[in-house]
């Protein structure tokens, strides 16, 4: 319930809540100390100023008297400041902290100032931060439940703590990452069973705590396990005090009109039920509940938002609980009231001063966020005033009246202004008895419950902050007390719900022993039934003889039965059997799940059926149950492998043994075998009784390949008589183990030589060619690595990569040394006695233009007559190339300093004369700038003219030239000139020296 802060009657105990807004001074009759009430918030930094308290220079501490003392308990934490008054104003004292505060250390200050004259009492809130993280009270939890623990039992329930106040301490629970199984309700705690259990063995869940701050702060979190036991694992159900609620929110649309169905009252817990609505004024409510099924009507247009109880009661016991509905149209805030508890009431001095607090509204969005609503007071009632913003009721000054009890009705708005439900707030005008949270409680107790176990808490406020004690009024039986300072309510002696009365009506009153005002509430406790009876099945052993084993699943054998002495809930059983070979009705009847097998030991199939309640926990009791099985030919022969492996040598002999194959028929009958599978080449018999598996005597056997798999068939003779004779299928797989009896062979060797070449001039590792061997072995024995065969001590000028066969060079080949090589190339298997396969292959060295052209002589001579014939050839500078082929063709030709009469014959090199030689005397020097050396050395014998000639000849790819000089004489002595050249493989001149005799 909200209070009011101020007053007289909170002034006899000086009582500040902590909800303090405004700055309150409280004016005193002359020669009482002046009260002040001011608020700071935690955390602040000293010298922060305390608002609300101002001392003002009058009727009390003056600037005059800096004596005035501070006093009260932990008065060190705050201190007096003066404040100078500006252009006529007075100054005052103020009230500073001294240090950082911390609300959860203390939350009011009470301080006394001390002056000259009149003392001043000053109380001080600190207001909460949210500066406190969330823990939860204990660690991690750790319960154990039976695998068929009904859905909707609680578990267990966390408690958690935040030092924080109001909003900031508020916490809520959750779990992350959510679970299917494990529900947690945010606020409460409670851990609830929402899924099955079953074939679990563990369940696992992290739960956090976080609170209610602007910005929350979430708590380290703990977990809980919960181990899966099997049947008869039990538990206590924990009693609860209150029945369990549900709350559903419905908007209704604005066009609805009366009759329209807006909402269907789920439920889930009870198999049959009926439905009610429960308002205090159910003929004024705004909707209908039809009976049987829950269907929500509109009983009336729908003005405001209202609040609709609905009641769910089991037909079958007792049990029931309550939906708590609200309505809203679409056009309607969405806001509910916070205030606690219902009704809303308050109660004020007659003589209070007028902006006196006598109530605080407060409302929030339906889904939990506080939003900013705004309050108005509907009535015109002009002694008191709503504060829009705050929703503080304040008193007006306008006198009130003694005893009298003035009604409000008020209303919220969201902050679009649509507008909330109404609420009225009853005000009285004097003393008010203590209010109960509740009008009347409503309490589960279990039976069974312990003397002295506290069953529920009633609980009084007093409107004059007194001290409240409870007395039971009307207690039948004196079954119950209460305790008298704290409303604690609990039992006298244990009761029985079987036996004893199942309904107790009580009557608590609260009194204020210093007013002598009491209130008095009413306490229904319901006695429910505790599932302390274990279902008993009628008889502890249930036999079935002569069942055939071929008897169809799904066929009945039996009904078994149990009873439970409880009721409700706690007396409906369901059966279940631990046995994969049979089913089990609800209501008892056994059947075979599948076929029925004769040859288990003593033909006998036995195992245990088991009844559970369906209580919190659950209790199961037991029966066996024997079923005597028939014989029938219903089972095939069953090998004693379904897979057999062997291996043979590929070069095995006649009547080899392979293998032994066996099969079983647990009905007694006799077997034969046969190979209906993968025995196409014949290689393999079979003794058709003995199971006994040979290589075949002639022919003699021929095992190709890796592996035979033999499909071996057992067939039954039906002698335990069935419709039909029964078989079944093995496979004998026949790994042949391979020998070397094949060397590796070059598919390809005839086609190598042919394409093996490599160009001269390569470096080492140029690609050749890659060879190829197949060798038709496996394993170690067909495994081919490959080499080259060479002399010892000599190294071979090629190399092979012994895995992938690729031949590379080793070295750099010159053609003109070497034109071929020929190479034994070897592909040997990796057998213990290798065999090996050769290959000869002839590598051709392709010629690369790498030679220039050389005349045969480097120095030619002849002598011509001046009337030598045009057309003449007179001399040959022949040239040849080491080159190949088309390197090696050469073509002739004279340099441009040649003389014009002469020419040579491109192809042959026959130098002839172009034209008449004239008998003008026709001297030729040469100049060249070369990076080779000229030495010309001359001897002249009567020559009356010397001509010099450069012939050059050239190849025709990659063009080579060798200069050669050729000296001809027309006189009979000897003429010598010799050039040196050094030139880096271009051309080859040849430089012929022509001498001219004039004939007359």
């Amino acid at each position: 319930m909200t209070k009011p802060e101020t007053g007289p009657v909170l002034l006899l105990n000086l009582v500040l809540l902590l909800t303090l807004v405004s700055p309150v001074c409280l004016s005193a009759p002359r020669g009482h100390a002046a009260r002040y009430l001011g608020q700071i918030a935690e955390n602040c930094a000293a010298g922060t100023p305390v608002d609300g308290v101002t001392l003002q220079d009058t009727g009390g501490c003056s600037r005059t008297n800096l004596g005035t003392s501070l006093t009260g308990e932990y008065a060190t934490h705050f201190r007096l400041v003066y404040h100078r008054g500006h252009l006529g104003q007075q100054g005052h004292l103020g009230l500073v902290s001294a240090r950082a505060l911390d609300r959860e250390f203390i939350a009011v200050y009470k301080l006394r100032v001390e002056c000259a004259r009149v003392p001043a009492l000053v109380q001080v809130t600190v207001s909460d931060l949210n500066d406190n993280i969330p823990r939860f009270i204990g660690g991690n939890v750790t319960v154990e439940v039976d695998a068929l623990t009904p859905r909707g039992t609680a578990l267990t329930r966390f408690g958690a703590e935040d030092a924080d106040a109001e909003r900031n301490g508020r916490v809520t629970f959750y779990a992350s990452p959510e679970s299917h199984l494990l529900h947690v309700h945010a606020r409460s705690g409670q851990v609830l069973l929402v899924g099955s259990l079953l074939g679990l063995s563990h369940v696992t869940l992290r739960l956090f705590v976080k609170d209610g701050g602007d910005a929350p702060l979430t708590g380290e979190p703990v977990f809980l396990r919960v181990h899966v036991c099997g049947h008869g694992a039990h538990r206590r159900r924990e009693t609860r005090s209150v029945s369990e609620e549900q709350n559903f929110t419905i908007t209704v649309p604005d066009q609805a009109r009366v009759g329209d169905l807006v909402f269907t009252v789920p439920d889930h817990r009870f198999q049959q039920r009926w439905f009610q609505v429960t308002s205090e004024k159910e003929e004024e409510s705004p909707v209908q509940v039809e009976r049987d099924s829950g269907r929500l009507y509109l009983a009336r247009p729908l003005r405001e938002p209202a609040q609709v109880t609905v009641k769910v009661q089991s037909r079958r016991a007792d049990d029931w609980y309550l939906c708590r509905l609200t309505l809203s149209m679409l056009s309607q805030a969405d806001l509910q009231w916070t205030m606690f508890p219902s009704p809303y009431l308050g109660a004020v001095s007659p003589d209070a001063m007028p902006g006196t607090v006598v109530y605080r509204l407060s409302a929030q969005q339906r889904d939990a966020t506080q939003g900013h609503a705004q309050f108005l007071l509907l009535d015109n009632d002009e002694c008191f005033e709503v504060d829009r913003r705050s929703g503080e009721v304040r008193t007006t000054g306008r006198p009130l009246t003694p005893g009298k009890e003035y009604l409000l009705r008020v209303q919220a708005l969201d902050q679009q202004g649509r507008k909330g439900a109404s609420a009225y707030v009853s005000v009285l005008a004097g003393y008010r008895p203590p209010q109960f949270t509740n009008t009347t409680y409503r309490v589960n107790v279990a039976e069974n419950t312990p003397a002295g176990q506290t069953v529920a808490m009633v609980k009084a406020d007093s409107f004059q902050v007194k001290s409240v004690s409870y007395q039971l009024l009307v207690n039948p039986g004196n079954l119950f007390s209460i305790n008298q300072q704290g409303g604690a309510l609990s039992l006298t002696r244990a009761v029985d719900y079987e036996s004893g009365h199942k309904i107790h009506n009580l009557q608590v009153r609260a009194s204020e022993s210093e007013t002598g005002l009491s209130s008095v509430a009413e306490v229904v406790v319901h006695i429910t039934d505790e599932n302390d009876c274990t279902p008993e099945f009628l008889q502890s052993i249930y036999t079935r003889e002569n069942v055939p084993e071929n008897m169809t699943p799904g066929s009945s054998l039996l009904q078994v039965l149990a009873r439970d002495c409880d009721s409700g809930v706690n007396s409906d059983l369901s059966y279940f059997v631990d046995d994969g070979d049979f089913a089990i009705t609800s209501g008892g009847v056994v059947s075979p799940a599948r076929h029925l097998d004769y040859e288990r030991p003593n033909h006998m199939y036995e195992f245990v059926v088991v009844a559970v309640d369906a209580g919190t926990p659950p209790r199961t009791g037991t029966a066996s149950v024997r079923i005597r099985v028939s014989n029938s030919n219903d089972e095939a022969p069953v090998f004693s492998q379904s897979v057999y492996k062997t291996f043979l040598s590929e070069d095995a002999g006649p009547d080899t043994l392979v293998a032994i194959v066996h099969a079983n028929d647990l009905d007694g009958d006799m077997v034969s075998y046969a190979i209906t599978g993968g025995n196409e080449d014949r290689n393999f018999l079979l003794d058709n009784h003995k199971g006994i598996i040979t290589l075949r005597r002639s022919p003699p056997p021929r095992l190709r390949g890796l592996q035979y798999v033999l499909n071996i068939t057992a067939t039954d003779d039906n002698a335990s008589g069935g419709p039909y004779p029964l078989s079944s299928s093995a496979h004998v797989v026949v790994g042949i183990n391979d020998i070397n009896n094949n060397k590796p062979v070059f598919q390809e060797c005839h086609n190598y030589s042919l394409n093996a070449a490599v160009l001269e001039n390569q470096p080492p590792g140029t690609f050749v060619l890659r060879v190829r061997a197949h060798d038709a072995d496996t394993g170690v024995n067909g495994d081919v690595r490959y080499g080259i065969m060479h002399r010892d001590g000599v190294s071979s000028a090629f190399e092979i990569d012994p895995d992938s066969g690729v031949i590379t060079t080793a070295v750099s080949f010159d053609r003109e040394r070497q034109r071929e090589f020929t190479l034994s190339v070897t592909a040997t298997d990796q057998a213990d006695e290798p065999l090996i396969g050769i290959c000869q292959v002839t590598v051709v060295i392709a010629d690369v233009n790498d030679n220039e052209p050389k005349f045969e002589n480097s120095r030619y001579q002849y002598f011509l007559r001046e009337d030598t014939p045009v057309g003449t050839s007179f001399l040959r500078a022949a040239a040849h190339d080491d080159d190949h082929g088309s390197n090696a063709v050469i073509t002739y030709s004279l340099t441009n300093q040649s003389p014009e009469y002469l020419h040579i014959n491109p192809s042959t090199g026959w130098i002839y004369v172009n034209q008449a030689i004239s008998q003008v005397t026709h001297t030729h020097t040469h100049h060249k700038s070369h990076t080779h050396t000229h030495t010309h050395t001359h001897t002249h014998t009567n020559i009356s003219q010397v001509t010099h000639t450069n012939i050059t000849g050239h190849t025709h790819t990659h063009t080579h030239h060798s200069l050669l000089h050729i000296t001809g004489h027309t006189h009979a002595h000897a003429h010598t000139h010799i050039t040196g050249h050094t030139r880096t493989h271009t051309h080859t001149h040849a430089h012929t020296h022509y001498s001219f005799t004039h004939v007359h």
